[in-house]
């Protein structure tokens, strides 16, 4: 009987460690916070605490409940995400889950997430620093983060700037764009508020853009007074690139006002001319003929006007710059002589017995120039 007694003792121990662990694996995880059963209860009490507290609490409360959202079948993924979003900011719940679930067997739901919208009224709700936590934790959604922002709090957007520090250039320029959008004025004192550089540089092309095209003028002088030598200089460069192209008439004349010097004055002619060449050759070529440009700088623009018409209008091509090279004096020049033999061979790819015809009527050391090696049919 002892020893039965002392054999009955094992085998239960022996039960007991089989069936025991058999037991645990079929119980909830004791880990699994009261929010999993109730979510309603639990989040309503955060709600609050997400407004007036740090983000951190929000996201521990709300991050348990959605790292159970994949381990429950039974329920669709949408119907749990509606419970939630009934008692939180259903923005910042959905930028929650999008980082829970990113590592589930359902990214696509966490993709479908993060492209929630961010609305004013959530980013009204957090205050700075839950923005910035918010930015470190996924930079990919940082230029809606700011473009909301500055649509609604033009000053509170640039305190984030100031508190976020770093963006990328597209986030720089989206806000630009909405400063730009309200005022100018108020657009151009913001560039200074950007840290970097390299985020001053980019801001500073992007009002430039927009402002040239609604004042011209006004840009220049915006330039102009700039402090920052590296963000002035950047804009006035910007400023002559761009106005030939925003109004060549009126760029002509601020060029001639401001710009005291002869080389910047006739690069902007230069432009002009360019710009004015496939609509009005003429007037191209009377902008060309300014005092500030230099031989070369004429006939280099000349063959510029003459290649932009050659295939449109030949004949009237060939007639202006020969006009204009009689005019400047530059008609007996290597380089004008060069300028008018390729033109012609250009138009007698096209019509070689029309283009041999004129250019016979050339006469003198001119035509004898341009007929010099003509190509046999």
């Amino acid at each position: 009987m002892r020893y039965q007694s002392i054999i009955g003792i094992i085998l239960a121990g022996i039960a007991g460690w089989i069936v025991e662990p058999l037991l645990r694996s079929s119980e909830p995880e004791a880990s699994l916070p009261p929010a999993v059963i109730s979510p309603r209860e639990s989040l309503l009490g955060d709600r609050q605490a997400s407004r007036s507290g740090s983000l951190s609490s929000h996201i521990a409360t709300t991050g348990n409940w959605a790292a159970t959202v994949s381990l429950d079948s039974s329920q669709r993924l949408d119907q749990r995400v509606s419970e939630l979003t009934e008692t939180t900011p259903s923005e910042v719940a959905k930028f929650i889950l999008a980082h829970r679930l990113a590592g589930s067997p359902t990214p696509q739901r966490a993709l479908w997430f993060s492209r929630a919208p961010l609305t004013g009224e959530l980013l009204v709700r957090l205050s700075l620093e839950e923005m910035a936590e918010i930015l470190e934790s996924d930079p990919t959604i940082e230029n809606r983060i700011y473009r909301e922002l500055a649509k609604i709090d033009p000053d509170r957007a640039m305190a984030l700037v100031e508190l976020a520090g770093m963006m990328s250039p597209d986030t720089t320029a989206s806000i630009m764009e909405v400063f730009a959008g309200r005022n100018l004025k108020e657009a151009a004192a913001a560039v200074g508020r950007f840290g970097s550089l390299s985020a001053r540089l980019q801001a500073g092309s992007t009002l430039m853009d927009y402002w040239r095209k609604q004042d011209l003028r006004g840009a220049w002088e915006w330039a102009e007074g700039l402090e920052d030598e590296d963000l002035r200089f950047a804009s006035r460069l910007q400023w002559e690139a761009s106005a030939a192209g925003t109004n060549p008439e009126e760029a002509l004349a601020l060029a001639d006002e401001f710009m005291t010097e002869a080389t910047p004055r006739m690069k902007m002619r230069m432009r002009v001319a360019r710009q004015l060449g496939t609509s009005d050759p003429e007037r191209a070529f009377e902008v060309i003929s300014a005092e500030e440009m230099t031989d070369g700088g004429r006939i280099s623009m000349a063959r510029v006007l003459t290649n932009q018409q050659i295939s449109k209008d030949p004949q009237g091509a060939l007639d202006r710059v020969q006009a204009f090279a009689l005019e400047q004096g530059l008609s007996d020049t290597a380089a004008f002589q060069k300028l008018l033999r390729d033109a012609y061979r250009r138009w007698s790819k096209q019509e070689p017995e029309r283009a041999r015809a004129h250019a016979e009527t050339l006469g003198g050391s001119l035509g004898a120039a341009v007929l010099k090696n003509w190509p046999s049919k």
